[in-house]
């Protein structure tokens, strides 16, 4: 169950960590491999690049996304 959170005008807050990720390679293997916690929003060509971006379904607080994130990319 996600939970409302109201920020007040002019201030900020945490909703998630994107990663973006270029290679002059298919970055296919990359994106299947990155299991259920993560959501691949594009994984594909960009031009004369590949590239892929993702982020997690969810996370409670962006240093917990970040380690989240670095652990699923360095399996």
């Amino acid at each position: 169950m996600s939970e409302v959170v109201y920020v007040r005008e002019g201030e900020t807050a945490f909703l998630n960590v994107d990663v973006d990720v270029y290679s002059a390679s298919s970055l296919d293997v990359l994106a299947g491999a990155l299991g259920p916690r993560v959501s691949v929003h594009f994984v594909g060509r960009e031009g004369r690049r590949h590239s892929a971006h993702f982020a997690l379904y969810a996370a409670r607080n962006v240093d917990a996304a970040i380690r989240v994130l670095v652990k699923v990319i360095e399996r």
